[in-house]
């Protein structure tokens, strides 16, 4: 008797590890390997001897690497000193990569979940519906052309034309994703075309676990297959954030108004709630940064918010800063804190994170986990997907 094969609608988790393309930060050159993406286990690596500028954790590494790098191990040669950005290198793979699908059939899978040529690009989307959107994009125009010197000066005679160039860099912009590492931090790019199929939720139903290149994805409820696009969603950006930030986030990269599951949810609203005006109440007052500012009554006291009030707090919200460099002086985040404390809930998401930017900064973070892990789980489990029961 044989078995049964689950087929791919029924299964658990999938593990993408063919990109079509992928780049090493610049600045972490020295610390992972350039194939895998992975820490060295023996603590060091082999360095390409053309370019001397690629690292890799071991033999099998290098020569797996090869394919990606043997023309790109060329054009390092001939611009020393001079190193291209990494997205000059990573752009640069993916023309490579087209321009031998090309002439050459897809011997290496690279497109076994779909092809390049129907990935959605920026243009597509703009004949459709946000011509007006693209075209007022100064900032992300301005970057292209300077992406495109950088390009031309890197691949000199090797070049694509400028407008298939622009083609390349739109579907590479709205397709391609960042890899972290275990500790969460973000240490390259890559762009995997069966990656590209999952659509976005502020409220995920599953999740990419990175080991180096190498993508984990799986389900974070139960009754979800991850190869039912119709079900398996993923978050393109940080989903610890208020609706208002995440919208911002989607519509700068991916020219999209977010109207998922979690964005139309009013719950959403306890993120971004401000502190009940009578001393001693712990009652939210429930706003979002962009609702028209009114009087609001708390639902424990009655006690009410009136409108000016309101707006200082969406303000107040608008202007904190949504992220903090490392080297910035605890002093200025602190400053913010004492702001938001003064108007904000203690559960507003931008007080949680300006307290987590504070013990960073200040080295306290590790004996202060416990309780902050506490806080934000508090806050967000109502929000997010219902994980596996464990």
């Amino acid at each position: 008797m044989v078995a049964a094969v689950p087929s791919l609608s029924q299964a658990k988790y999938k593990i993408f590890d063919s990109p079509f393309a992928h780049q090493l930060l610049n600045p972490l050159i020295d610390n992972y390997c350039s194939f895998c993406l992975r820490f060295p286990e023996e603590g060091k690596l082999l360095t390409c001897a053309g370019c001397h500028f690629s690292k890799y954790c071991n033999v099998e590494c290098q020569k797996k690497g090869w394919a990606a790098h043997k023309l790109e191990c060329r054009r390092l040669k001939k611009v020393f000193p001079n190193l291209p950005m990494t997205e000059v290198l990573f752009l640069s793979k993916i023309i490579d990569r087209v321009l031998f699908l090309s002439e050459k059939s897809d011997e290496f899978g690279w497109e076994k979940e779909r092809t390049f040529e129907s990935l959605l690009s920026h243009r597509q989307l703009v004949t459709i519906i946000y011509r007006e959107d693209i075209e007022k994009d100064g900032p992300k125009m301005k970057h292209f052309e300077k992406i495109l010197v950088k390009m031309t000066t890197f691949r000199a005679e090797e070049m694509v034309s400028r407008e298939v160039f622009f083609e390349i860099f739109c579907k590479t912009s709205i397709n391609s994703h960042s890899i972290h590492s275990n500790a969460g931090i973000e240490i390259g790019m890559a762009l995997d075309l069966g990656i590209s199929k999952y659509n976005h939720s502020c409220r995920p139903s599953c999740a990419m676990v990175f080991d180096g290149v190498r993508v984990f994805f799986r389900p974070l409820i139960p009754d979800v297959q991850v190869d039912d696009l119709d079900k398996s969603f993923i978050s393109y950006i940080d989903v610890g954030r208020s609706r208002y930030r995440r919208r911002i986030d989607l519509k700068a990269k991916w020219y999209f108004d977010c109207e998922c599951e979690r964005c139309s949810d009013p719950d959403d609203n306890r993120l971004t709630a401000l502190k009940c005006p009578k001393e001693g109440c712990e009652g939210m007052i429930l706003t979002a940064e962009d609702e028209e500012p009114m009087d609001i009554a708390c639902p424990e006291c009655s006690a009410v918010l009136d409108e000016s009030k309101v707006k200082e707090g969406q303000e107040l919200m608008k202007r904190l800063p949504p992220s903090f460099d490392p080297k910035c002086p605890a002093e200025t985040v602190q400053e913010f804190l004492d702001q938001a404390t003064a108007v904000l809930h203690p559960s507003n998401v931008y007080v949680t994170r300006l307290q987590t930017a504070l013990l960073h900064l200040k080295g306290e973070l590790d004996q202060s986990l416990p309780s902050l892990h506490k806080s934000i789980y508090d806050n967000y489990k109502a929000r997010i997907a219902t994980p596996f029961e464990t």
